[in-house]
């Protein structure tokens, strides 16, 4: 395998892997994708299909976009990150739910939720390097819920790492998510309440970073989903359920991803990039439906005050999905120019419009090409989608799921299995399931 490069979704800063790892974010402040897309043959998918565990296929899913050295280490960094200790003896299960119904279950990690797949191995990746580099990393996260907690049990107790967790005032987090982050007690862990919501975290947590003296003299890293790391990760649990649902190396699958800051259902696409079968991308949102109302109409409308609602759903009240700007870039053909001036109409805050509108240029229809559709859920239609998934097949859902659940079975096409892809485990979230 040849080393994949790296490029910003803005142009430019081409590096390799182990500089969107340590970095996280380019340059010029886009976000980092690989040149070319490693594509899996029929006779690859044929071999993902005979896998005998989660980690070989996480091992054939990612080596592609690592260099030389970090391949070497990843199968022992793998079993690190996914032991039996973390994740059971059951790593990612697959319930079926009826003929052609499944639901994807990403959330048995420590912190009870999908972060964790992700997460516990970027850890891992960075402990590996930053000793082999005799270097240290203070880590910045904004959260709306679990990436914190998440982060937190990742990294903490690491010699060479700090994590600085921003996390909203104006928020609906649950009181476990509040105790998985507030409640520990560790010198390298801070934990620091914004006057905002999630996206004026993710917004300071933006301005920090782009600001690359500070950064670099700061020896700031980044492990929100703009990590690349991140996003190849979790493309291994798409990869996998495919494998385990598909019946030849052409079997297609669809899948119904909970989506607030579009990392999940990103990388979801990555897969599709990749040459796996993959029917429908269905994105799912809750009553603030940014995301939900672009893939219907082309026009992707973020402006302060706007539809933000807190929900039963609070991970995913999010207007300014980050990742987002990865799917523009793939659909302007890699125009950095284009992506960059979508960005500036984005930002209301330096005097910019805080919208734009793509409906009638050729990238807009692209997105249904590759099988994207969306749907929004209402926190009612939330509490009925639980009732229903408990009383038809006995299973209890997070709010999320019950998102993804909703708008799944509204998306469905006969003959193609629907996964549904798990937020995290409903005990996270007593008060709303009671």
């Amino acid at each position: 395998m040849d080393t994949v490069l790296y490029e910003s979704t803005r142009g430019g800063c081409e590096c390799t892997y182990p500089d969107t790892l340590l970095k996280g974010i380019a340059g010029n402040g886009g976000l980092f994708v690989p040149k070319t897309w490693p594509k899996f043959s029929e006779h690859d998918r044929a071999k993902l299909i005979k896998a005998r565990s989660y980690k070989q296929v996480a091992y054939r899913v990612m080596a592609p976009y690592l260099d030389k050295k970090t391949r070497r280490v990843l199968k022992r960094l793998l079993d690190k990150a996914y032991s039996k200790k973390k994740f059971g003896s059951r790593i990612v299960p697959i319930k079926k739910l009826e003929d052609e119904l499944y639901l994807l279950q990403v959330s048995e990690g420590p912190t009870w939720a999908f972060k964790d797949m992700a997460l516990q191995l970027l850890a891992e990746l960075l402990d590996y390097w930053l000793e082999e580099l005799g270097e240290y990393l203070n880590i910045i996260v904004a959260t709306s819920g679990d990436t914190g907690s998440a982060a937190i049990e990742a990294f903490r107790g690491r010699k060479r790492i700090t994590v600085t967790v921003l996390s909203p005032a104006q928020g609906n987090m649950s009181s476990a998510q509040k105790k998985q982050m507030y409640g520990v007690n560790d010198k390298r862990v801070h934990n620091i309440i914004i006057e905002g919501d999630f996206d004026d975290c993710q917004a300071l947590v933006k301005a920090i970073m782009d600001d690359k003296a500070f950064a670099d003299a700061h020896h700031l890293g980044l492990v929100n989903s703009i990590n690349w790391t991140r996003i190849i990760a979790q493309t291994v649990y798409f990869v996998w359920a495919w494998s385990r649902l598909a019946k030849s190396p052409n079997s297609p699958v669809a899948f119904s991803v909970p989506s607030g800051n579009f990392g999940d259902a990103y990388a979801c696409f990555v897969a599709l990039m990749m040459d796996i079968p993959i029917a429908r991308i269905v994105v799912a949102t809750n009553k603030n439906d940014v995301l939900d109302r672009f893939f219907k109409t082309g026009r992707y409308d973020a402006r302060h005050g706007e539809m933000m609602t807190p929900t039963h759903s609070p991970s995913m009240d999010i207007k300014l999905a980050s990742n987002f700007e990865r799917l523009l870039s793939e659909a302007f053909g890699r125009d950095g120019i284009a992506v960059n001036m979508l960005m500036m109409k984005m930002d209301a805050k330096k005097g910019w419009q805080g919208w734009f509108d793509i409906s009638r240029e050729s990238p807009f229809s692209r997105l249904a090409e590759w099988g994207f559709v969306s749907g929004s859920c209402s926190d009612s239609a939330t509490r009925g989608a639980i009732h229903m998934a408990y009383e038809r097949y006995g299973v209890v859902l997070d709010p999320h799921t019950a998102v993804a659940f909703h708008v799944g079975l509204s998306k469905v096409v006969r003959g193609i299995p629907l996964v549904v892809v798990e937020t995290a485990r409903w005990e996270k979230f007593p008060d709303t399931i009671e």
